[in-house]
Order: structure tokens, then sequence, then C-alpha cells
């Protein structure tokens, strides 16, 4: 049962070895089918089947935009950043994409590119930092831009070709690991395994042996909510 337990709860001395079996259970009897997920905006939170996980706020970010990927388009998932892609489309379509999706839909925001979105979310997207004080971060940036160096220029898409490749690339890779890994800490490793970000289609490389791995939640579309903002 060890195996099965939150990395949370085995430090936790309260909790008693019935309330182990009744995770466990809980975890065995789920399924892909039974399983449901709810993006939670007002606390940068995820609820598994009850069960909460608070995550970053870019965390949450990249995990709401693949997650709401998954309930619009069922099976298609997104793909990691190749260095084929277009500086707009690496900044003004997908980086736009995954800052919208720290925000709730309802807000119905139109912005077409880096500049214009920054301009009309700034003041929701500072008030972010407050969740996540553990980050160094400079108060007058909001904590979901930061990068290590150049973080302005990297918000705008200003870098050269190659370095805004590598830094969308590093980003993707930092992302899928860090909210995989809080998931599976919070949940343990069965429970997780429902919940995480993983590959739900592969494409073949032209006529080559390599395959592009698209990444979504292996999770019903119907079963993919969004809890409406208090």
């Amino acid at each position: 049962m060890r195996e099965e337990m939150p990395t949370q709860l085995m430090n936790d001395c309260a909790f008693s070895y019935s309330n182990t079996v009744e995770r466990v259970n809980k975890a065995n009897q789920l399924t892909k089918e039974t399983a449901v997920i709810v993006l939670d905006f007002d606390n940068l939170s995820v609820h598994c089947n009850g069960h909460e996980v608070k995550l970053s706020p870019d965390c949450f970010a990249f995990y709401s935009w693949l997650a709401q990927e998954s309930k619009e388009f069922p099976g298609e998932g997104i793909e990691a950043p190749t260095a084929q892609m277009k500086n707009n489309e690496l900044t003004n379509t997908r980086l736009v994409c995954m800052i919208k999706a720290v925000l709730h839909p309802s807000l119905q925001l139109n912005a077409k590119d880096i500049p214009d979105l920054y301009d009309n979310t700034k003041e929701t997207l500072e008030s972010i930092n407050r969740f996540c004080p553990h980050k160094e971060h400079n108060s007058n940036q909001p904590i979901l831009f930061l990068s290590k160096s150049n973080s302005e220029e990297f918000l705008r898409g200003e870098l050269d070709k190659t370095d805004l490749y590598n830094k969308h690339k590093n980003l993707w890779t930092r992302l899928l690991k860090e909210t995989n890994s809080e998931l599976e800490k919070m949940l343990g490793k069965r429970l997780s395994s429902y919940y995480i970000i993983d590959t739900v289609r592969k494409e073949k490389m032209g006529k080559t042996n390599s395959y592009i791995s698209y990444k979504g939640l292996n999770i019903l579309s119907d079963n993919i909510h969004i809890k409406e903002p208090v």
C-alpha cells in the first residue's frame, strides 16, 4: 500500500490505517470512464474526484491549457515545441494560449498576441503572485512570465529564433515534469495516473521511424469540468 499513497499523506501521522485502505480502494475502483477533473481558477488547483491539488501559477496554466484542449478536441493533444515552429506560433499562439489558460474562460479574452494580452490582463496576472510566495520573482512582473534571463524579451518573442525555440522547449519540459510530479506527490502513483499529462496520440514523421507525441489528458471530455468563479 505504501506505493499507492501520496508522499504528503505518508508523512502525516494522523492518517490512519483505515484511511489508507479507503484511499487505496478508491484508486483501485477508478477507471478512465469514471475519472473526473475540475479546474478551479480561484485557487489555482485541480480537483481529482474530490481530491484537491494546488499548483503553482505556471503549472496550473500549463495543465489548464492541455485540459481545456482535451475537453474541446478529445484525443488530439498538443505537441512539444519543435525547431520547425515559427516565432509567431511559438509565442503569439502557444504562449498566448497557455497564459490565457490561467484565467477563467468566462473572461473571453480576445487577445491575439503577447503585448495585447499583457496589456489587458496585467493586473489580474500580477495578482496571481500571491499564490506562489516560495518562488523568487520580481514583484513588478507576473511570475507566470518569468524565466532566468531575458524574461521580457521572451514574453514578447523578441529573442532570436534559436534562443526562442530553446526557451519554449525548456519551459515545456519543466512544466510537464513539475506538474506531473506534483500530482503524483499529492495523489499517489496509481491515483495520479488517471490525471497526469500523458501522450494521447502519436503521429509518424514521414518515412522515418520517429514519432511526434501529442500530450493531453486521458480523461473523457465530458468529465473535464470548469468550476464557476466565486
